[in-house]
């Protein structure tokens, strides 16, 4: 019988404990049943700005040794067309979107060192560095340098 009685004690002390649970899980919840609050999405119409669309494009130009860009145009446009006003040819890259999707493109023009150069090469072209923008939701899709003849303008994939 004390057996019995041990069990049906430590069985209670069981049911009591996830009902302790339980009930600090749906406080903790809200309403019974209620979702987690998701995560904000970012302000695309604040990304996407004029402003903030050049203010990129200058930080990057500034990256890349040009301390005095000037500013060639901001274009709203598909990624096909943006492909073919900056004369690039995407890399392979399961990142880039269909030629249809909205972006904009930011053009500067100044003498760039390309971010993606060897450390020890001080390679610079004097031509028109782009930036392409999604429009949809406000990330870098890529760059790139339209320079001399020599150089072969790529999309670098973010």
């Amino acid at each position: 019988m004390r057996y019995v009685l041990a069990i049906l004690t430590m069985l209670l002390a069981g049911v009591a404990v996830i009902a302790i649970v339980t009930q600090a899980r749906q406080s903790s919840m809200g309403a019974l049943g209620a979702q987690p609050t998701p995560r904000a999405m970012p302000d695309v119409a604040a990304l996407t700005s004029r402003d903030a669309l050049v203010a990129e494009a200058t930080n990057l130009a500034h990256a890349m040794g040009e301390r005095n860009p000037t500013l060639v145009g901001v274009h709203h446009l598909s990624f096909g067309d943006a492909l073919a006003l900056t004369d690039s040819l995407p890399r392979e890259s399961s990142y880039l979107p269909p030629d249809d999707r909205p972006v904009f493109v930011v053009q500067m023009r100044g003498t760039f060192e390309p971010l993606t150069h060897p450390p020890e090469s001080k390679t610079r072209i004097s031509g028109t560095m782009y930036v392409i923008v999604d429009a949809v939701d406000g990330h870098r899709i890529g760059l790139g340098i339209n320079g001399d003849a020599s150089q072969t303008p790529t999309i670098t994939a973010r």
